[in-house]
Order: structure tokens, then C-alpha cells, then sequence
């Protein structure tokens, strides 16, 4: 690919932002497409004066040569959890993430941390927010605004709101291309197994509830629960047995673009945080604890701050293999290539058609079966 304009009409563009960012003519914007549930970039030619500065940080015109099934590079491994209980139980998987943003930016380590929250009036609902001294507080005050948000939000197109020292909660996607931009910005990574269109919670909501609920993935423990709530009223499932769980795993939903990224664990991160979703954990804990790799010596100064600090706390140090199998399943279905298998030209079909409209919601458990039999 040479152009953005072939990355993004060859449908490989997975939206993190970064275009935007790099543009120095404010030529490329992104903007929500409500029928797909995906952010879209838009490239105005008439302003483009081909410096290729786009391109340049762009992760899905970068070669790659990450191994999904592996953490990659790396000093040591935990298993951590915040030691706050409210953010433990609000948050995702023991409110690592959280404890490890608090610390960042209430001991000076950076003066701005972009990450994702809850804001049922913005388009799908996220939004991406710039954390600083001044509303650092919103950690503990609603802890659940922050837990896991499965859509897919051009997160680095705000770090032209950044001031100062910078850190990134990013998918790997949004990682790579921070390292191809080559600031120092710290980088923390979330694994991730494939960005999801905003179709499928509102679905969700239109099936369970209605438009006016708002809408929670994960949190009020571990594994969690998807949750609808208008303020009085509340409908939620555990996350593992959701209607919205098994529409996630069906990848009916997924972003075709991301079938092209290798990478799972975030590899090029100073720290990567992931579900430990080992069988005695998820049988035995309740309030949840977070897989962290520390890649980098950035990555063990903060760290070792946030455990010392009193933000965090280990568990138990881990070994590779313990920690990269409680990503199997993620793991396979990400590694599948190419897409070009019955299972996925039919839910293409049905997506681009819009007839998974016409799915019953307990249909999509059957989805989930087909695809594990397609690709043993």
C-alpha cells in the first residue's frame, strides 16, 4: 500500500487515529458510520499535499512479524489487581488498568493519560478521555465507566488534546502505531482480539431494553456482567453467558480490518494487561485480578511505582505459557488466516446484507458453534 487512500479502500484500516494526528494540513478526519458501527477515516484530497507523514505511522501499512501466540519480548510477568476493592470490583479484571493511570498521574509520571469511558451521549456510546490532576478523581468516583467498552474508538486522535508527558491505553493496533510515530509517550497496551461494531450492543439494547438504557460490558466483579440500566431499572447476565458474549464471539461483529493484524498482546507496549481467564480463577475469584507484562525498563519503573505506591498489588509472579493459554481461544481465532472459509463468507453475507438484524438473540450461541467447528 502506498496511499492511506488504498489502506483505507482495501478495507485495512483499522481507525486508530494516528492519520489524523500526523496530518499537518488537518486533511483527514474520522467520523462514526451509525449503519456499520465503525469509525471511519475520511481524506480530503483537495487539502492532501502528499507528505506521506500519514503513512508513516499507519500499523496497517507496516510490515509485521508478531507471533499472536506469544507475550514477545519481555522483563517479567503478574498477576495484579488494584489494592482499592471499589475500583477492584467496579473495574475490569481487578482494576489493574485503573490503579496503574492513578499512579501515573498523582505521582507526576505523566501529566495527561488517554483511555476510553462511558458516555451514553456520545456516538456508540465511548469516548475517548484525556485524564489529568484535574479529573483524575473520575478513577474511583466511577470505576465502571472505565471497565472494557467493546467498540472501537480512534483513541490516539486525542492526543492532540495531550499536554505534557504522555501515556496511551491503546489496542495493539493503536500501540504499533505510537512506536511508528516515535514520541516518548508511554504505551499500555490491552490485548485485544478484534475491534466490534457498535451494531451489536445496540441490538442488545433495542432487544433487552431500549435506546435510552445505558449500556456496560464488564465490572461489578469478575468476569463481570453486561449490563443494562436506565437509572431505576436493571437487566444483566454474567459476561460469560450474555446474549452480548456470544454475539462477540460469533466475529460476526468484528471489524473485517482487523483479520489482517498479527499481533494480540500488544508487543511494542511498555506494559500489556489481559483477562487471566484461567479455570480455577474464573471458578474461585470474585472480584478479579489482571495478567501485566512488563516489556520495557519504562515499564518496570511504573510498575514497581504502582506497587510501591500502594496502587497496586501482585498476586503471584507467572510464567509465559501459564499466562498465554488463558488467551486459547482468543488466540486461535485471531491466528485464522485467511478468512476465506465458508463460516466467514456467510456472516460477511449477513453483515453487509444487514439480515443478522434478523438473528434471535439465543441464535447467536449457534453461530459460536459453527465457528468452532469450522476452524478445529
Amino acid at each position: 500500500m502506498k496511499t492511506v487512500s488504498e489502506i483505507i479502500e482495501s478495507g485495512r484500516c483499522y481507525a486508530c487515529g494516528m492519520c489524523s494526528v500526523r496530518c499537518p494540513e488537518n486533511a483527514i478526519s474520522l467520523k462514526p458510520n451509525m449503519k456499520s458501527g465503525f469509525y471511519e477515516v475520511h481524506l480530503n484530497d483537495d487539502a492532501c499535499v502528499g507528505c506521506g507523514l500519514c503513512l508513516s505511522s499507519c500499523p496497517a501499512a507496516a510490515d509485521s512479524k508478531v507471533k499472536s501466540d506469544t507475550l514477545g519480548e519481555h522483563k517479567s510477568i503478574y498477576l495484579c489487581r488494584s489494592t482499592d476493592e471499589s475500583v477492584r470490583k467496579g473495574a475490569t479484571s481487578g482494576g489493574a488498568v485503573n490503579a496503574v493511570i492513578r499512579f501515573l498521574i498523582e505521582s507526576k509520571t505523566a501529566d495527561s493519560v488517554l483511555a476510553v469511558k462511558e458516555n451514553s451521549d456520545s456516538p456508540f456510546e465511548s469516548e475517548t478521555v484525556v485524564i489529568n490532576r484535574e479529573n483524575c478523581s473520575l478513577l474511583t468516583e466511577e470505576p465502571r465507566s472505565f471497565a472494557s467498552r467493546y467498540v472501537s474508538i480512534p483513541v490516539l486522535n486525542a492526543l492532540k488534546q495531550c499536554t505534557g508527558k504522555t501515556a496511551v491505553v491503546g489496542t495493539p493496533c493503536q500501540i504499533k502505531a505510537l512506536g511508528l510515530y516515535g514520541k516518548d509517550i508511554i504505551k499500555i497496551a490491552i490485548a485485544c482480539s478484534g475491534a466490534t461494531s457498535y451494531n451489536a450492543s445496540k441490538i442488545i439494547k433495542e432487544r433487552l431494553a431500549d435506546s435510552s438504557f445505558r449500556v456496560f460490558y464488564r465490572g461489578n466483579g469478575w468476569p463481570g456482567y453486561n449490563t443494562l440500566t436506565d437509572g431505576k431499572k436493571v437487566i444483566e447476565a454474567p459476561h460469560g453467558k450474555s446474549y452480548f458474549e456470544r454475539m462477540y464471539t460469533s466475529q460476526l461483529f468484528r471489524s473485517r480490518a482487523c483479520r489482517n493484524c498479527p499481533s494480540h498482546f500488544g508487543e511494542e507496549s511498555d506494559l500489556t494487561f489481559f483477562d487471566f481467564w484461567n479455570s480455577e480463577e474464573i471458578k474461585n475469584e470474585r472480584l478479579g485480578n489482571s495478567v501485566c507484562t512488563v516489556r520495557t525498563e519504562t515499564g518496570s519503573v511504573i510498575f514497581n511505582g504502582a506497587v510501591n505506591g500502594g496502587y497496586l498489588e501482585t498476586v503471584r509472579e507467572l510464567v509465559e505459557d501459564e499466562a498465554v493459554k488463558t488467551q486459547g481461544v482468543a488466540l486461535k481465532y485471531k491466528s485464522l488466516r485467511p478468512y476465506n472459509g465458508i463460516y466467514f463468507k456467510l456472516i460477511d453475507f449477513l453483515f453487509k446484507t444487514g439480515l443478522y438484524r434478523l438473528i434471535p438473540l439465543k441464535g447467536y450461541k449457534y453461530f459460536c458453534r459453527l465457528l468452532a467447528k469450522t476452524v478445529k
